[in-house]
């Protein structure tokens, strides 16, 4: 295929007329503000604020009332004076006012309190299957201002991650952090520097622990040009009470003629499902049209064996001689968790959406999941997404488990499987950043849809990881400042 450079491609993205396009914010003062008011809360007509829905109150029900009118209460249709991206816009800034008057009445703390009679000033927050505490855990390091990524090692100590570029060790009740030596050396630059770590499912036969980072292959036109990349090494003492990495060996990157300027979109993560593989998730690094050509790495999902060949069986784009290697699935804009369920074998990858489209995807072998043609979104500056409506199905994508809409930005989960909170065995945990919110979701049996969800903290910071740690409790990483969380039992 032809492919522009990443620079010009960057420079047509910003050169499109989208600007030109009416924003969702002037549809609405043109076409529903005389009705609903400004800010959705009644005029002449009723209030969108409250769950009191002429429709089922669902996206598609909010979409088919705006497409065809609700006659009955004097409500015109509105698809023959707007593309379906124009309605769809109108969802996604409805669903905007609903989060604004929301949060005006409860900006912090537990979003849904639940029903534990629990009295304020005592420290527990009572939700829908648990109660517990927060509990900060003292972490005594030099820099600890962005800390992207946590996990832990079988004795117990805590790896962190920080973007800037350490990998931290830390005791597993907290205090002072060793950075460990000789770890590769980041381009930090916008949204990346290091970010995942993980430890191989076999570590402590092999000691193998994963790390992803930004990468600059040098300047092009005189611009820093990177992009994403995974190695494996392993930790070791120095033999003067440090730490050190060494035995370093690459897993993935991709191609160093796609490296580009952006700062955005680097990803990542890794995923082991226990067989021998890892599966690795890159974001499209701003660079939209890329996602969906097999021919590139950007926007996608692969699948490698550990040590980063391309496994023999298996490959659903075998018959593709042009797809990058290990190619798994495509369609994606920026993974920033990608998680085995535990028990059921199934993959699950949670993105970024731009304004409204954050996703939650099962990930199946040979799917794509859209983006960028199809989203459940609109662009950052409010215009439009293209013409057409989001679906994906009826375009032969793949639909999303679930979406947050706003935005939430979504960024490292887990599965949480552990005894202390035996309510919420198996429920997934999704970090915030913008909203600063932990939510927990419990998937239905088929893992193609959400049964419960509810958001469980605000406020303490821009959330950006969770997991089960070895105590049984929820640790969470915070960001500017950085600091490290425990959810506790409440008794």
């Amino acid at each position: 295929m032809l492919r522009l450079p990443a620079a010009a491609s960057a420079l047509l993205l910003a050169a499109t007329p989208a600007a030109a396009q009416s924003t969702a914010a002037k549809i609405w003062e043109q076409n529903c503000a005389s009705c609903h008011g400004a800010d959705g809360a009644g005029n002449s007509a009723s209030s969108l604020l409250d769950d009191d829905w002429e429709t089922d109150g669902t996206d598609r029900g909010l979409y088919a009332s705006i497409d065809d009118g609700l006659k009955h209460l004097g409500m015109p249709a509105y698809g023959g004076a707007l593309t379906p991206a124009e309605i769809w816009s109108q969802v996604v800034y409805l669903r905007e006012l609903r989060e604004d008057a929301e949060r005006a009445e409860n900006p912090a703390a537990v979003a849904k309190p639940g029903t534990g009679g629990v009295k304020e000033g005592t420290g527990v927050y009572a939700t829908d299957r648990a109660t517990f505490r927060l509990e900060e855990v003292p972490v005594n390091a030099a820099t600890l201002e962005r800390p992207w990524a946590i996990d832990f090692l079988p004795d117990g100590r805590v790896l962190l991650t920080e973007r800037a570029g350490a990998l931290l060790v830390v005791p597993a009740g907290g205090g002072d952090a060793v950075r460990v030596a000789g770890t590769p050396r980041v381009w930090e630059h916008g949204q990346g520097g290091l970010l995942d770590v993980a430890l191989d499912p076999a570590y402590r036969d092999n000691g193998w622990v994963y790390l992803s980072f930004s990468t600059s292959s040098g300047e092009r036109d005189g611009r820093a040009v990177g992009n994403t990349a995974f190695v494996r090494g392993r930790i070791a003492g120095d033999g003067s009470g440090g730490l050190r990495w060494e035995d370093q060996q690459l897993v993935h990157r991709p191609d160093e003629a796609d490296d580009g300027p952006q700062g955005v979109h680097f990803g990542s993560r890794f995923a082991f499902d226990g067989d021998g593989h890892v599966f690795v998730a890159l974001g499209e690094r701003g660079r939209n049209e890329l996602s969906l050509e097999t021919d590139t790495a950007f926007g996608k999902v692969l699948r490698l064996d550990e040590d980063g060949s391309v496994p023999a069986d298996g490959q659903p784009f075998a018959d593709d001689p042009a797809a990058v290697r290990g190619l798994w699935t495509l369609g994606h804009r920026n993974p920033q968790a990608l998680l085995f369920q535990p028990g059921s074998g199934r993959l699950y990858g949670i993105e970024h959406g731009p304004r409204g489209g954050d996703e939650i995807n099962l990930i199946e072998p040979g799917r794509s999941y859209g983006w960028s043609r199809y989203s459940y979104s609109i662009n950052y500056n409010g215009t439009p997404r293209g013409r057409n409506a989001p679906w994906h199905a009826e375009a032969g994508e793949t639909e999303p488990v679930f979406t947050w809409t706003p935005s939430i930005a979504p960024c490292g989960a887990a599965f949480y499987d552990a005894d202390a909170f035996p309510g919420w065995r198996g429920d997934l945990f999704v970090t915030s950043l913008v909203k600063q919110e932990l939510h927990r979701i419990r998937l239905s049996k088929d893992g193609r849809s959400v049964a419960e969800q509810e958001v469980l903290l605000r406020g303490i910071g821009r959330l950006r990881d969770v997991a089960t740690g070895p105590d049984g409790a929820l640790w969470i990483a915070a960001e500017k400042p950085g600091r490290v969380f425990r959810v506790v039992p409440a008794s």
